[in-house]
């Protein structure tokens, strides 16, 4: 296995834990949000109550790492391709990473709401190819193949 092939799979495994200081400041600015606006009814049910930030910043972390992880199986080898060729930049890992946030969102809306879905995981995705394609070089650096 080469040191590429190594350094990537290392990034791969620790990148995705970028959405939690992401979900943070996502669930900031939606906290920021919900004060400038009236309360709904209290018979009205939101979830994830936006005045609430721990909640979003839960739900967003449970299942945006996990589907980072997955998301990862498809951009480890287009990583890998480009990377070949001599084409690896942080900021190509942030369109693989919202290429892949984007396939996500598909994946997981339902008929009708994936222009909901769709923002929150672009960013995410392009969060973690970022952070992706940081870490790949700075591994890469460490093993001295860099």
């Amino acid at each position: 296995m080469s040191s590429r092939v190594r350094s990537s799979i290392a990034a791969a495994v620790a990148s995705p834990l970028v959405i939690v200081p992401v979900a943070y400041v996502m669930a900031a600015i939606m906290f920021a949000r919900a004060l400038s606006q009236s309360p709904p009814p209290p018979d009205t049910l939101v979830f994830p109550n936006p005045r609430q930030p721990s909640g979003i910043v839960l739900l967003w972390s449970l299942y945006g790492v996990p589907s980072a992880w997955l998301a990862m199986l498809a951009a480890v080898p287009m990583w890998l391709l480009l990377a070949r060729r001599g084409l690896s930049s942080p900021w190509l890992g942030a369109v693989i990473g919202t290429l892949c946030g984007t396939g996500a969102a598909w994946v997981f809306s339902r008929p009708g709401s994936i222009l909901w879905l769709l923002p929150e995981c672009s960013i995410f995705g392009g969060a973690v190819g970022l952070a992706f394609a940081i870490l790949e070089r700075r591994f890469l650096r460490a093993i001295g193949a860099g």
